[in-house]
């Protein structure tokens, strides 16, 4: 079973965690996007690194995480088109709203969040409703 996230969770326990919680995240959502892509048959050099997602994020100043949003968001979009689950977004929509979000303020950001964690929960709770995907 994949769990559902929630923007509100993540932009919380960010905040309380002055940051930490984001690359736990990108840990788990690494991993759990990892998992699908697996079960819908990606070639291995979609599939992730976890650690070393988490490291280039760290060592970077979070510059690689614009990067690890188009990866995964196109990723998902793989996913959802070999699965026939309607992902609109790829990856270049949320390094945009991520580079809007980094002039206005943060506003665009949230948007971002919220698109890459919605089309997430699509994926995930077609894998747990098994609809899409043999589970074994």
């Amino acid at each position: 079973m994949i769990q559902r996230q929630s923007l509100l969770t993540f932009i919380l326990l960010t905040a309380f965690t002055c940051g930490i919680y984001s690359i736990i995240w990108i840990y788990s959502m690494t991993t759990e996007l990892n998992r699908l892509a697996e079960e819908a048959g990606a070639p291995p050099e979609l599939i992730a690194n976890p650690t070393t997602e988490v490291l280039l994020c760290i060592f970077t100043c979070g510059l690689y995480s614009y990067i690890w949003m188009y990866r995964h968001g196109i990723k998902m979009k793989m996913i959802g088109n070999e699965k026939d689950i309607p992902i609109n977004e790829e990856g270049s929509a949320y390094v945009l709203f991520l580079l809007l979000g980094a002039v206005t303020g943060g506003i665009f950001t949230l948007y971002a969040y919220h698109l890459f964690i919605k089309n997430f929960n699509t994926l995930a709770d077609s894998y747990n409703s098994g609809n899409h995907y043999n589970q074994y």
